[in-house]
Parts: structure tokens; C-alpha cells; sequence
């Protein structure tokens, strides 16, 4: 664990303390997937659901900050991080799950997947529902931010960095927020209506931007402690919720108990990430838009196996643990192996392929490691016979020859005067 001061921006240029908070985030996404194929959804659960994805839009407005590029420039910045990973891993789900989709469903007791041509469109329509994109729904999150980077660009273009027109555009943005949060028929292309939902996090994120990077932490034990008393009445919130918030399912329950609980926990984990600053969360936060496109399939994996195993059977002969607790047990110590394993992956791709996960550079030019020559020898091939061409002979290393005619030769100047054989 990194002391508090170390909190302050670092020679990358990112702020430690919002990596960490976006660690924690990731590791809430992966245990409530993790949960769901059992359907036994515990307090924790709740909770996890009530603030995870709300905090990732608070977040990302936090660090927004969209200069003085061109719209063009910022398009093509945003889309090379964001966009090209989501077409990328949707098209690699897509292919493992038209091939082993009907394994895990009859494992898992859910239905077959769709044709091959359906799962292509959900690609381009990227909007999760009951019956699309079942081969990676996680990845709904990528095509909504990206739309909610440009409504911000516009936004910010705008305004021009008057904080209380600001602070005005974010009280508004709750109204299309309730609207759409409390009509569910609503369903657009690259989820606009989860967009419309989440944005007044984004907002209040941009206002928050010049405050909290600010904010001075005195006494990082009393602030840690306030967070986790703050996850804790937020917790308390979201029991009291009329459902329990599914952004997949687009169910969000009683609107101001949503946004309250979401607000309030986000406070939390803010104020946990600053006091503590974890170092592994820190690496996890630097990754989460690559652990995010691949634990889908380790959680699928790691599920079939556990309920191969029988998962209730297993419940059971705990014996006297409450079931609460082992439930909440089981939940985070998966989501941690589960990260684990996926950050792996993901430091493997940031050398061969960072452009994959959303990082900046080209990897490693694998023609560089291993010469034509010897793939084609593997191969069983040869290098094609090339007529062999005389070479051009080297020119001496000495001095430069002179090109053109020759010149005539100088005589050496008489001396006159003070000499010799002088009159």
C-alpha cells in the first residue's frame, strides 16, 4: 500500500487515486457477473449494482478534458481507444461464441445462441437486451461511453468552461434521466437510453473536475473510514429500492432511491480510494477497459466448471456458515482471481497489441523477431531464386574525386623580392 502522498499525479500524467477507484469499480463488475448465473443475489450484490457503473460516468467526466483539439482529431483519439477494442473483441466473442455458445448453455442451463448473421447485427446495433448480445454483453459499456464522450465534447465546446452553465446543464440532464430510466420500451442503437440515464454522473464528474483534484487529505484513516461508512448507507438505500438496479435489464427501481444510493456510494468508494491508495487496484484501474472485454469468458469458464461441481451442493456443506457470508466470500474472492487471471492477459496484450485494449502504441513487430527466411523454412517453403545482379563497386574511402574534365596543372608561383639571388 502506497502512502497518501503518493496520491498526487505521477509521471504518466494520471491521478493515482482515480485509478484505485476504478479498480475497485472493476472488481464490482466481475463479481456481479459472477453472481449471476445462481440467481441468489445477496446484499453485496445490491450495493455493487447500485454505484459500479454510475461511478465509472462520474469518473470519466472527472478526467475529461477535451482542450483545445479539433473535433476531427478528438473523434479519431477517442475512437481508436474505445471503439476499435469494441469491434475487435465483439467480432472474437461473436466467433468463440457461435462455436462453443450451446457447451455453456446446456452447462449452464440458459438458452442456445442466436445465428451467426443475428449476432453480427447485435455488433452494430450495440444494445444489450434478453436475447442480443449474449456473446459479450459487458461490451455495451464501450459504445455508450463513447457516445457520452461526444454529447460532453459538444457540451464543453459550448459553455466554454462557464462552471454555471455547467452546474445548470447537469440539474437539467436528471429530467431525460428519469424519463428514460422510467420508460423501459425506449430502446435505441448503442444504448442512447442508458446514455440519457447516466449522464448527469458524467456531468456532475466534469463539475467536480477543479474540486476534488484539489481536495487536501489531512487524515487519511478518518476518510477511509467515512467512505466505508457511506458504502454502507448506500447500501442501506439500495435495499429499500423497489428492484435491484440492472443496466442490462434497463430496471432501475424508484429514480431518486437510483440516484441516491448511486451518489452516495460513489462518494464512498471516492473517499476509500483516496485515503488507501492499494497499489494492485492502482494496476487494475490502468487495465479496466481490457479486463473488461475479456473476463466475460473466464467468468463463463469458471462458472461452468464450479456448477459441474455442484454449486449448491456445495452451499450446503458449509454447514453452519451463514449463507450471507459465504455468499459475499465466494463473490469477491472470484472476482479477485478472476481479475487476476484477466490481468494477465492484458499485460501479455499490452506488449504484443496495446491498441487492442485501448492503449496507446503499435506492440511488437513480430516480423522483427523472427526473419522471413525461417517462417517460410517452418512453413516447408523456400525464398523464391532472384537473378543474381552485379554490385556496384564501392568507392575508395580516400579522398573525393573531382568529376569533370580534368584541369590544367597550376605552376608554383615564383617568390620576388627579399630572396637570395634579390638584385
Amino acid at each position: 500500500m502506497t502512502p497518501p502522498a503518493a496520491l498526487a499525479r505521477r509521471g504518466t500524467g494520471r491521478i493515482a487515486w482515480i485509478d484505485v477507484s476504478r479498480g475497485w469499480c472493476m472488481l464490482a463488475i466481475v463479481a456481479g457477473h459472477f453472481y449471476l448465473p445462481w440467481n441468489q443475489h445477496p446484499a453485496l450484490f445490491d450495493l455493487l449494482y447500485a454505484f459500479h457503473v454510475p461511478a465509472f460516468f462520474f469518473l470519466s467526466g472527472l478526467v475529461f478534458n477535451p482542450g483545445k483539439r479539433s473535433f476531427p482529431r478528438f473523434l479519431y483519439t477517442r475512437a481508436r481507444a474505445i471503439m476499435l477494442p469494441y469491434v475487435l473483441w465483439a467480432f472474437i466473442s461473436v466467433c468463440i461464441f457461435a462455436v462453443l455458445g450451446s457447451v455453456a448453455a446446456g452447462s449452464l442451463g440458459r438458452k442456445n445462441p442466436a445465428s451467426f448473421t443475428t449476432m453480427l447485427k447485435d455488433i452494430m446495433w450495440a444494445t444489450p437486451s434478453a436475447h442480443h448480445m449474449d456473446w459479450n454483453k459487458p461490451l455495451w459499456f464501450l459504445p455508450a461511453i463513447m457516445v457520452t464522450y461526444l454529447i460532453a465534447w459538444a457540451t464543453a465546446k459550448l459553455i466554454e468552461g462557464n462552471r454555471i452553465a455547467l452546474a445548470v446543464i447537469t440539474v437539467i440532464s436528471l429530467l431525460p434521466s428519469w424519463f428514460l430510466a422510467s420508460h423501459q420500451e425506449v430502446w435505441y442503437p448503442w444504448s442512447f437510453e442508458r446514455v440519457g440515464v447516466l449522464m448527469p454522473f458524467f456531468f456532475l464528474g466534469m463539475y467536480m473536475r477543479p474540486i476534488v483534484n484539489h481536495l487536501p487529505i489531512k487524515y487519511p484513516l478518518i476518510e477511509g473510514l467515512d467512505g466505508i461508512g457511506l458504502l454502507a448507507i448506500a447500501a442501506a438505500i439500495s435495499h429499500y429500492n423497489t428492484t435491484t438496479v440492472d443496466y442490462v435489464a434497463r430496471t432501475y427501481g424508484n429514480y431518486a432511491n437510483f440516484v441516491a444510493a448511486a451518489l452516495v456510494g460513489i462518494a464512498g468508494i471516492c473517499m476509500i480510494s483516496r485515503a488507501w491508495n492499494i497499489d494492485d487496484l492502482t494496476r487494475i484501474g490502468k487495465m479496466t477497459l481490457g479486463i473488461l472485454c475479456t473476463h466475460k469468458f473466464i467468468v463463463l469458464a469458471v462458472q461452468i466448471v464450479i456448477n459441474s461441481l455442484g454449486m449448491e451442493e456445495l452451499i450446503t456443506a458449509m454447514g453452519p456458515i451463514p449463507q450471507f457470508v459465504l455468499d459475499n466470500s465466494l463473490s469477491v474472492g472470484f472476482a479477485w482471481i478472476i481479475t487476476a487471471a484477466c490481468f494477465a492477459v492484458c499485460i501479455a496484450l499490452k506488449y504484443l497489441a496495446p491498441w487492442s485494449i485501448g492503449l496507446p502504441g503499435k506492440g511488437i513487430d513480430l516480423r522483427h523477431l523472427v526473419p522471413k527466411e525461417k517462417l517460410l523454412q517452418l512453413a516447408g517453403l523456400r525464398m523464391p531464386s532472384l537473378p543474381s545482379l552485379p554490385r556496384r563497386r564501392k568507392r575508395p574511402q580516400g579522398r573525393r574525386v573531382q568529376q569533370g574534365p580534368p584541369s590544367r596543372p597550376t605552376r608554383p608561383r615564383r617568390r620576388s623580392g627579399g630572396g637570395k639571388h634579390a638584385a
